[in-house]
């Protein structure tokens, strides 16, 4: 039901965790290679609801937008500069773009991660603000089925569910196969299912605005030559070999390093520490050659927390050409 003036008043809600890992796949896996823009993904939800609904863009305000994710006490992002700074980024990211953020604590027990339940919460905002501010269209950006009975609730009150998904696979840097999908009750419940990763995988890059707008502009591709290092783009010398952390982007990384091969027999365990961290890779100090690693082979942190010199456990083997791949790495 519209009101008597034809708007359609939109309330957006996002599951944090879930568009985090949706855009880390776009940014290292997808050819795409760009993480997911909230400014485009704005964009397309109003121009969808503008079309279905018969009105033009601009009668169909997102009034609402509100973003739920689990996030670490102030005390364990102290020890994590990095990570204070990747977070106070996309929150000015959010803030600009009128989403209000809900974080719950997450905290660390030795190496064991405990996180509040999100979808609870997001789920009685939701309903709450629905009832209040009278949304024609909720949009959920989320996949889990413990969503469904919110779904059910806001039909109830006449309310459309416009739902946000998107499912893939691929194999990570361990040789195993990594499956996003999105829970079949909820997309039957959803008034509108968007299904964007069909979309976006039907759409050349270039070809629909729309489309190449829910991804965030790559910066201007450099031209890097594999095993030398760079400082502001100046290639340096290394005492201790071939350091290449600022030689490879993650699109080169991706070239030289076989991210879905096991660890072999042969590899060797070892200590070290981080010693840098760029865009979806990193290296280890180790002897006589630093350790390159790719942001997957991270097995009980999220990349993105790791610093400069954190402890690090990690199986290490030396490539055929040469090169050292840390695998199975563990935060210590």
């Amino acid at each position: 039901m519209h009101s008597s003036s034809r708007t359609t008043r939109i309330g957006v809600f996002y599951d944090g965790n879930y568009l985090m890992h949706v855009s880390r796949y776009y940014n290292y896996v997808h050819d795409r290679k760009a993480r997911i823009s909230i400014s485009g993904l704005h964009n397309f939800i109003r121009q969808h609801i503008a079309a279905s609904d018969g009105l033009p863009i601009e009668l169909c305000p997102i009034v609402d937008a509100h973003y739920f994710r689990g996030r670490l006490g102030a005390y364990e992002t102290a020890q994590r500069e990095k990570q204070l700074l990747y977070e106070r980024v996309f929150d000015d990211i959010l803030t600009n773009e009128g989403v209000t953020t809900h974080y719950l604590p997450i905290r660390i027990f030795g190496t064991s991660r405990s996180e509040s339940n999100t979808e609870v919460w997001l789920s009685l905002e939701a309903y709450e603000l629905t009832l209040h501010k009278r949304f024609d269209v909720v949009v959920l950006i989320a996949s889990d089925g413990d969503y469904t009975p919110l779904v059910r609730k806001l039909n109830t009150l006449g309310t459309r569910v416009m739902l946000v998904h998107w499912e893939f696979s691929y194999v990570d840097d361990l040789g195993r196969e990594r499956v996003s999908q999105t829970s079949r009750d909820l997309v039957a419940e959803s008034a509108y299912p968007i299904a964007l990763h069909t979309l976006i995988d039907e759409s050349e890059e270039g070809a629909d605005a729309t489309i190449d707008a829910l991804f965030v502009p790559k910066k201007e591709d450099r031209t890097y030559i594999p095993g030398r290092r760079y400082e502001n783009d100046v290639e340096v010398s290394y005492s201790g070999g071939t350091y290449n952390a600022e030689g490879y982007n993650s699109v080169s990384a991706a070239h030289t390093y076989n991210a879905s091969s096991p660890v072999s027999e042969n590899a060797v365990r070892k200590t070290g520490t981080v010693k840098a961290l760029k865009d979806g890779y990193g290296f280890i100090s180790s002897y006589p050659r630093d350790a390159f690693f790719y942001h997957t082979a991270v097995t009980n942190l999220e990349f993105s927390q790791l610093q400069v010199g954190d402890a690090v456990e990690y199986s290490e083997e030396t490539m055929n050409d040469g090169r050292v791949v840390a695998k199975e790495i563990a935060v210590v």
